[in-house]
């Protein structure tokens, strides 16, 4: 694929970021809303957590796909770094959900969502920075 079409390829990935924003916030309020946490082998947690997994499989792999597949690559990152992090940032708001489903209380939890979150900040600050090489005229 040729840089134009993947520019185009890159609209509709951000028309999903929409969509995946959406699951990951709507699915974080009702975790803030109505926990179920107080009954761990009830028929309801296994259905969050189907639901969680579900989520973070569709919002976390694009973000990675964006960033570090060869094809992209062709694409500048400053155009495209946006995006990416953006699904980095849902599948994380969807591990912060999950964090309070369940482990609210468990501090390997609690550390895990937030050097995750450090680690997503400092990743998106190192990239943003980082100056995209110019072409070569001839090569």
């Amino acid at each position: 694929m040729d840089v134009e079409q993947l520019e185009k390829r890159l609209e509709f990935w951000k028309q999903g970021l929409l969509v995946a924003l959406g699951a990951s916030v709507t699915f974080l309020a009702a975790t803030l809303a109505e926990s179920p946490r107080d009954s761990f082998f009830s028929d309801a947690i296994w259905g969050w957590y189907l639901l969680w997994v579900v989520i973070w499989l569709a919002v976390a792999p694009p973000g990675f796909y964006l960033l570090l597949s060869r094809k992209w690559r062709k694409v500048p990152l400053s155009s495209r770094l946006n995006t990416a992090f953006g699904y980095l940032g849902c599948a994380w708001l969807v591990l912060l959900s999950s964090g309070i489903m369940r482990f609210s209380s468990d501090l390997a939890c609690n550390s895990l969502i937030v050097i995750s979150a450090f680690a997503l900040g400092m990743a998106y600050w190192y990239l943003r920075k980082k100056k995209d090489e110019p072409e070569e005229i001839f090569p």
